[in-house]
């Protein structure tokens, strides 16, 4: 009964996270995008991979609350165990798709930016990962 109390718990504190990081997520990428700003638009990607590790736990808690069965006789806690690994796969990709980005630009020289969306969305960004 203690495990299954605790995990609620985390999944309430897991779901209100998420919903900060999705809300910050879209604000960043749309940030990025309007100041053509690769840094911002990795911050992004940071929240993207968070909300994406957020969503893969809140499923790992969820599974892993699964009673046991004959299959499966110590139960579901495994769940737990693929998610971080689906997790961190998550992020390989992202940061791969990150860097072919970055060697584009440096390639193509594009680096033009507008400050002014950049400040506001970092400054921005600064206080949500205080939060």
């Amino acid at each position: 009964a203690v495990v299954s109390t605790q995990s609620g718990h985390y999944g309430r504190e897991l779901i209100i996270a998420s919903i900060i990081c999705l809300f910050f997520t879209a604000a960043e990428a749309l940030g990025g995008y309007f100041s053509n700003s690769l840094a911002i638009f990795t911050d992004a990607s940071h929240m993207l991979i968070d909300f994406i590790g957020y969503a893969i736990s809140l499923t790992a808690i969820w599974v892993a609350k699964r009673p046991a069965s004959r299959r499966m006789t110590f139960g579901w806690y495994r769940a737990e165990v693929i998610g971080a690994v689906l997790s961190v796969f998550t992020i390989w990709v992202i940061t791969g798709v990150l860097i072919y980005l970055a060697v584009l630009r440096i390639i193509g020289q594009t680096y033009e930016l507008d400050a002014n969306p950049m400040l506001i969305t970092a400054s921005l960004g600064v206080v949500i990962n205080i939060m």
